[in-house]
């Protein structure tokens, strides 16, 4: 069997054309502009090209692009953070929500303002996520049903590409948003790494909660798990 080689060695054997390209030469604040003009860009292309194309989703983040504009203060403090190359990478809006059951839905005036993430699966925009750098450990979806956050990354794993796994929403993003990384929404996810490339932890603690995951499971192959090391 072909060795495993990474996702960056290889970018073709992933669909990125959801990914943003700002280039990583611009500063963080630039490449957030340069985002969000090539967000509002692509938007405008969609619906020009097949109205019928746009969905509930697609509809919802071209809202919350939309409001990004009219948040000076928020926008410009992510610009100043270390997270803004992972979001001009992944894309963002923002939205006033309420968070209900799990789940997040429009709270128009009477909710509290959130970053809102897309994330995909194979290609195609499958649900968003409500995330504050205020609290890192928590992420909201708003339609549900996907364990991960960028599962385009495990898909890719289980055909024994090497991935990367990160504790939480911000911690992928401060490091970039990498297209072969991931955040477990549940431990219990993680069990399906077990047949998966080489994989990365971003702390000692996630590595040992994937280990239990993987030992849980039904068949009890152990993929080789490292954990990244500091800068």
């Amino acid at each position: 069997m072909a060795t495993p080689v990474s996702r960056q060695t290889n970018p073709a054997h992933y669909p990125r054309d959801h990914r943003m390209t700002s280039s990583p030469e611009l500063s963080g604040a630039a490449q957030v502009d340069s985002c969000l003009i090539e967000l509002v860009n692509h938007i405008d292309e969609m619906g020009d090209a097949d109205p019928f194309r746009i969905g509930d989703l697609e509809i919802e983040f071209a809202a919350a692009v939309a409001a990004v504009r009219r948040n000076d203060v928020s926008l410009a403090w992510l610009k100043a953070s270390p997270a803004a190359p992972g979001l001009a990478a992944t894309g963002f809006g923002f939205a006033t929500v309420r968070i209900f059951d799990g789940m997040w839905s429009p709270g128009n005036d009477v909710g509290r303002p959130f970053l809102i993430l897309p994330t995909y699966d194979r290609g195609v925009l499958a649900d968003l996520f409500a995330f504050s750098p205020r609290a890192p450990a928590s992420i909201w979806p708003r339609r549900g049903g996907l364990d991960w956050l960028n599962p385009d990354a495990v898909t890719a794993a289980q055909g024994g590409w090497s991935i990367r796994l990160y504790e939480t929403a911000w911690g992928w993003l401060c490091a970039g948003a990498p297209p072969d990384g991931a955040v477990p929404l549940q431990d219990s996810a993680m069990a399906a790494l077990q047949r998966s490339g080489p994989i990365e932890c971003e702390t000692p603690q996630l590595a040992r909660r994937l280990r239990a995951a993987i030992t849980s499971a039904y068949e009890r192959r152990m993929p080789g798990i490292t954990v990244r090391q500091a800068a």
